[in-house]
């Protein structure tokens, strides 16, 4: 369950098909994004079972912008 920065790796499973993303949303700065269990070749290899993981933000300033916004897009699979 611990958080990496990378670039996503997809799994396809024979049985569930695509259960991970392939790439990092396009829409946005760069190619990586936060990810856990990054990698693996089968859906419930290397994933968060029965527990939590938590994502913090390092602290940033937005003191300076009228009208500052965070967006994020997630992807959940069970």
């Amino acid at each position: 369950g611990a958080w990496e920065r990378a670039e996503p790796i997809k799994i396809v499973d024979p049985t569930v098909g695509q259960s991970t993303p392939e790439f990092d949303n396009p829409t946005d700065v760069g190619t990586q994004c936060y990810v856990t269990a990054n990698g693996g070749t089968l859906v419930g290899e290397r994933d968060v079972d029965n527990g939590s993981t938590t994502l913090i933000s390092p602290v940033f300033d937005v003191s300076t912008y009228g009208d500052p916004h965070i967006k994020f897009d997630f992807w959940f699979f069970i």
